[in-house]
């Protein structure tokens, strides 16, 4: 039975951080003025066609122009690197 309690924190925390984007734009649809409200409500249906679309779509455009533009390999690269430099200072390898 425990080894079922990774699988479903994880699948929460996918979950969650699936919802969280779509959870700021509905904040911002509740602090903008009523025609900036109204015009970005329109898009809500489609946010997660918009998401997976920038996240395909980015990394390419950053390929014609030569430049970085992969949020999803920047993250991992980030958070790995901090992972890799708590690991180094705990056993005194800095």
């Amino acid at each position: 039975m425990d080894g079922c309690k990774p699988k479903v924190l994880s699948c929460s925390t996918l979950s969650w951080s699936i919802y969280c984007p779509f959870r700021l734009g509905r904040i911002l649809v509740g602090v903008l003025p009523g025609t900036l409200a109204r015009s970005l409500s329109r898009f809500e249906p489609y946010g997660l066609l918009i998401l997976i679309g920038l996240l395909f779509l980015l990394p390419l455009l950053g390929a014609q122009l030569g430049i970085n533009l992969d949020p999803i390999s920047r993250l991992i690269m980030t958070s790995t690197n901090a992972v890799v430099g708590i690991i180094l200072r705990l056993t005194g390898n800095i």
